[in-house]
């Protein structure tokens, strides 16, 4: 009975701990406004996030995936979905012939305390054409003390840098 009972404390300890730790991550789910919209008319002015915890042992609650959708003018213009704090590669090949294009694109995203630090950079493969020289992405996310969610974009093409702090407000949910 006593070994049942200190297991079970320590379970618990455990427990405890990793939901400790799991609520250092900042939850970005919700709906966004960007507020900084002058001279920043072609970023996202909404982003729309879904961030699930999951919950199970040994790495519970945590969260493990992120999913945006970037609108524009009420339209989805794109959606991401990450993998958070991994890395890989990904090699893609588009169309055939002369118009083939293929490029690698090598990604990671890993947690910096509080920060969410977002990668992505794209290489030109076999088949590039002049299409794409190099491709440099790097976002980093974070909610500052008033719950506004501040994005530092950087992005490099090889020729130009574009470097941007866009500020988001969280959108109440309807009623």
């Amino acid at each position: 009975m006593e070994t049942i009972r200190a297991a079970a404390l320590v379970a618990g300890v455990l427990w405890m701990g990793v939901t400790a730790a799991a609520q250092r991550q900042p939850n970005f789910a919700g709906t966004w406004v960007l507020q900084n919209t002058a001279g920043n008319e072609n970023m996202a002015q909404r982003l729309v996030v879904e961030q699930p915890v999951t919950r199970w042992l040994p790495r519970s609650p945590a969260y493990l995936t992120l999913a945006v959708e970037y609108h524009v003018s009420e339209r989805v213009v794109g959606v991401a979905h990450y993998e958070l704090n991994a890395q890989g590669i990904i090699e893609v090949d588009h169309g055939s012939g002369d118009s083939r294009t293929h490029f690698i694109r090598r990604w990671s995203t890993r947690w910096q305390g509080r920060v969410l630090r977002i990668e992505a950079h794209t290489l030109p493969g076999e088949f590039a054409r002049g299409y794409l020289s190099y491709l440099e992405h790097i976002e980093t996310w974070r909610l500052d003390r008033t719950g506004r969610l501040i994005i530092d974009r950087r992005i490099y093409d090889g020729r130009r840098l574009d470097v941007r702090t866009l500020y988001y407000r969280k959108q109440p949910k309807a009623r």
